[in-house]
Order: structure tokens, then sequence, then C-alpha cells
């Protein structure tokens, strides 16, 4: 007897496997030579970076902010800050590297998994760049509260100097330090594992594949 249209399984509903939540499609890059760094590998250089940062960067700032206390500007600090930003620029154009990279040979690469335009590596550097710019504009405003004070300077006091003033400027600076924390936790729901910088300069972090 042939089989009557009422007769067709799909009228009575979806099965219950259609019913199941189906797994997310793992993405890869165009060139299967590479592989999308994991969240753990992301955050890993991370926190190399904030080691790198902690190790070189803090303490050749101290005596830049020394020089810019002495001098009564900002200038100094200035200068470093665009000289650091200027080296992580270069690497990261010409190189794909960051110092997290580095040390887990991953690189930043474009949709063509080429290195990144120098618009993009700018874009992808911008939000950090914002809030060295909001620290030294915190910096610039104790120097001016500090010489308005009278008081005289001492390099040994220059970090109880900096916390005690600019408080406004003090308090936002801490709070764009939060994008690092968002920067990552974006990694997360990311099907390519991108950051928030990834997506504002539409790059990638990726690895050599096993």
């Amino acid at each position: 007897m042939p089989a009557s249209i009422h007769d067709d399984p799909s009228e009575d509903g979806p099965s219950e496997d259609q019913n199941l939540p189906r797994p997310r499609p793992k993405l890869s890059p165009p060139n299967p030579a590479y592989t999308y760094s994991t969240p753990f590998e992301r955050m890993a250089g991370a926190g190399i970076d904030l080691v790198f940062l902690h190790i070189i960067l803090i303490p050749l700032s101290t005596p830049a902010a020394d020089l810019s206390f002495e001098y009564g500007n900002v200038n100094p600090a200035a200068v470093f800050t665009g000289f650091y930003f200027l080296i992580l620029l270069f690497f990261m154009r010409f190189k794909g590297l960051t110092p997290g990279g580095v040390a887990l040979n991953y690189r930043v690469v474009d949709h063509a998994m080429n290195v990144p335009s120098w618009g993009q590596c700018l874009r992808r550097l911008a939000p950090y760049v914002a809030i060295e710019l909001g620290g030294l504009w915190h910096l610039h405003v104790a120097i001016h509260e500090f010489i308005a004070s009278g008081d005289p300077y001492e390099f040994e006091n220059l970090r109880a100097i900096i916390r005690e003033h600019g408080g406004f400027w003090r308090a936002l600076v801490g709070a764009l330090n939060a994008y690092i924390i968002a920067d990552l936790l974006f990694i997360l729901p990311s099907p390519r594992n991108q950051s928030i910088s990834d997506k504002l300069a539409g790059t990638f972090v990726v690895g050599r594949s096993a």
C-alpha cells in the first residue's frame, strides 16, 4: 500500500534529536597551518603582558615621573609613554607580536593571515593608549596641585604624592583599567577567541597547528 502524505513522520513535529542544542561549529583560520589561540593561551599571554608591564614599564616610568616633577610638567613621562607604545606598535605592525605572543609563540594577524596594517595596529592599541592618556592627565593634575601646595618635593614621596592629588582623575584611571578585564572576558563567548580590541581592529590571534 503506497504511503500517504499523512504517513510522513515530519508531520509529527521535530524529533527529539532536532530539539537538542547543536554544538557551536569549530572555526578555523583560512590557513590550515594555524589555529586560533585558545582563551587560556590568550589569558596567559595577557598575564605575561602584565609581567612585562610591571618589570619594565612601571619601574622605568617612576624616573620619568620623577623628571616630570623636577621640571614641573608632564613632558618627560609623556615622552617615555610614547616611546613604549611606539615599540609595541612597530613589533605588532612588522611581526604581529606582543610580549605575550613572543613567549607563547602566537601572532596577531588580519583576515588574510597577514600582519595587521598600521590602521589595525592603531585601533587595537587605542583603548590602552586612552588609559595611558588618562594616567598622564592624572599626573599632570597631580604635579600642578602639588606645586600649588608649596610643599618640598622628595623622590621618596613620589608615589604618595601621586596618590594624594588628582583624586577624580585617579579614580577615572582606575575605572578605565576595568577595560582590561572586560577585554579578556569578551574572548570566552567569541567563536574565534577575539577580544574587544581584536573586534575593533579586525584582527585575530593565531598559533601554529600541532
